[in-house]
């Protein structure tokens, strides 16, 4: 896990924190702390990760001192659609529909506790099947974890779109 030094992470300018949250022992809500892993394993130049788990908020004070460019937060969440679908989300989504209900605290609240700290929120969802406890993660959320990856890497999130919006493509991500 890179952290910044003289401006610099993992070799390159700072780029973000990749902020992810979900239980590795509940299937899918694994995305989360899977992409943080797959980052510390192989790290990408500018971006460090903090898994947050199921507590997220707990890492709000090293989010608020590190003032990242870009901070994307990554979770599963329930959006009725195809397993697997990436979504760009903002805290209206989480707060009306009351997604995420593994977290101590509602990931909207984190979002308004660091939105000052940050010059970007991108908020990635990604739909869970399966979140029973000791099942393994579906081979559907592995790929959109690679798909949230990649476009960390490339610091490029366009080619998502927001809940709500229509997919371009016939590609659920």
């Amino acid at each position: 896990m890179g952290r910044v030094v003289d401006g610099r992470v993992n070799g390159a300018p700072f780029a973000g924190i990749v902020l992810t949250a979900g239980s590795v022992l509940r299937a899918d809500d694994a995305a989360g702390p899977v992409l943080s892993k797959k980052m510390e394993d192989a790290p990408i130049a500018g971006w460090y990760t903090i898994d947050g788990g199921q507590t997220p908020e707990d890492d709000i004070i090293e989010v608020k001192r590190e003032r990242p460019p870009r901070l994307v937060l990554v979770d599963a969440a329930d959006m009725a659609l195809p397993v697997g679908s990436i979504r760009l989300l903002d805290k209206r989504d989480v707060a009306r529909k009351s997604m995420f209900t593994t977290h101590s605290l509602p990931l909207s609240i984190l979002i308004e506790e660091i939105e000052q700290s940050c010059d970007d929120i991108v908020f990635v969802g990604i739909q869970p099947g399966d979140t029973e406890f000791y099942n393994p993660m579906s081979p559907e959320v592995f790929e959109a974890v690679d798909a949230v990856y990649d476009a960390v890497a490339a610091n490029d999130f366009s080619h998502f779109v927001r809940l709500g919006q229509s997919n371009r493509s016939a590609c659920p991500c």
